[in-house]
């Protein structure tokens, strides 16, 4: 009879109980807070309650963990939930699907980017600190994605956002004691001045000396004259101003001044920002406007945009344009009938409106607004 020996290979064996085991590991990582630690995800950087949208198809799946929410924020398609710690892993090693808002509780302006309930106000001088008894700009913070409702019930002229679901507001203090009545506290998670080292980039407190153009954008508060005085009682001078917007809310002011009243001027209570304006002209082409508009084909801008208008029905009824070039000549029989207004910017070299030192200008109101019947 034969003898069959058989030999068993004890290696794969051994391999495959460290590949499962080293599964295992990972999968219990992932479970537990350390999976936090990827910037999209920050476990440790959590400052007050974990924010989460959960789509309302989750709603009855998530119910059965028996979540107990510090806010719950209703909206037609998702519920806005700031959770606990505890909570949070709960809801997260579950198979509830939801998205995680890291950043929501953040407010982000000019340069500085901080919690307001953590910190108040980020690491600022006290001589840019704003105090006053007159009305000003205000910031306040919803506790979740921005309902129309939320803003009507202010009751105070909101003028612009900042992320996140932070607008800011123009109010006195008094006024802006009402946003603290208890109908406002559910969906209001913060409330702030706005200092006046938010004012003022990086880059122009870098400045010294004699700074030739600064672009003060300031808040109507129905006497614009008044900024303006402010303006130049404390050492700058008043190049030219404008309407920074059809309503008027905001105006533009061109100034001349000296880098060490930037300060003082950021303490004026209706100015909002200031910024470095270059006297030299600079030119520019319309190729990132084609891509932010979507007028390209396999990642190159389209020439001409004739069926691109039409393609999004707009055919010019209505609008109106701003040429920034070398001037508009305003006899032009093209066009005279066509222009309502302009501005002569700090630094060019035509001085009067009507104007146009080289006729570039001109050729491209032209193309924007011309009516050729007129030859």
């Amino acid at each position: 009879m034969e003898n069959i020996t058989t030999k068993f290979n004890i290696i794969p064996f051994i391999i495959l109980l460290c590949f499962i085991f080293i599964m295992l590991i990972s999968a219990i990582s992932y479970l537990t807070p350390s999976h936090f630690s990827s910037k999209e995800n920050s476990w440790d950087e959590a400052k007050d309650g974990y924010f989460v949208r959960l789509p309302k198809a989750s709603e009855p799946h998530a119910q059965t963990l028996n979540l107990q929410p510090k806010r719950i924020l209703k909206y037609p398609t998702f519920l806005w939930l700031e959770l606990d710690e505890n909570d949070f892993i709960t809801l997260m090693r579950s198979d509830v699907s939801f998205t995680y808002h890291e950043d929501a509780v953040r407010v982000r302006v000019m340069d500085y980017d901080f919690d307001p309930i953590k910190q108040n106000k980020p690491d600022i001088p006290n001589n840019m600190q704003m105090v006053t008894d007159k009305a000003t700009f205000y910031l306040i913070q919803f506790a979740g994605p921005t309902q129309d409702k939320w803003l009507d019930m202010l009751n105070l002229p909101v003028l612009q956002y900042y992320p996140h679901h932070t607008f800011l507001v123009w109010a006195s203090s008094k006024e802006l004691s009402a946003v603290e009545k208890p109908h406002l506290l559910n969906f209001i998670r913060w409330h702030g001045i706005f200092h006046a080292a938010y004012k003022i980039p990086h880059s122009l407190q870098e400045r010294q000396g004699h700074i030739q153009n600064i672009d003060i954008l300031f808040y109507n508060d129905g006497n614009v004259e008044e900024t303006l005085r402010t303006i130049e009682k404390l050492g700058g001078h008043v190049i030219q101003y404008y309407p920074a917007q059809p309503d008027k809310t905001f105006f533009n002011a061109i100034v001349s001044l000296e880098a060490d009243i930037l300060n003082d001027i950021a303490h004026v209570e209706t100015v909002l920002s200031m910024g470095y304006v270059s006297p030299q002209p600079v030119s520019d082409d319309e190729m990132s406007n084609q891509i932010v508009a979507g007028n390209y084909t396999n990642h190159v801008p389209n020439h001409g945009y004739y069926e691109w208008l039409n393609k999004i029905d707009v055919d010019g009824s209505g609008v109106i344009w701003s040429i920034t070039d070398t001037g508009i000549d305003y006899n032009h029989p093209n066009l005279s009938n066509h222009i309502i207004g302009g501005y002569t910017y700090p630094g060019c070299n035509t001085v009067n409106l009507g104007e146009d030192i080289g006729g570039h200008g001109t050729h491209v109101a032209g193309i924007v607004g011309g009516d050729t019947t007129f030859r």
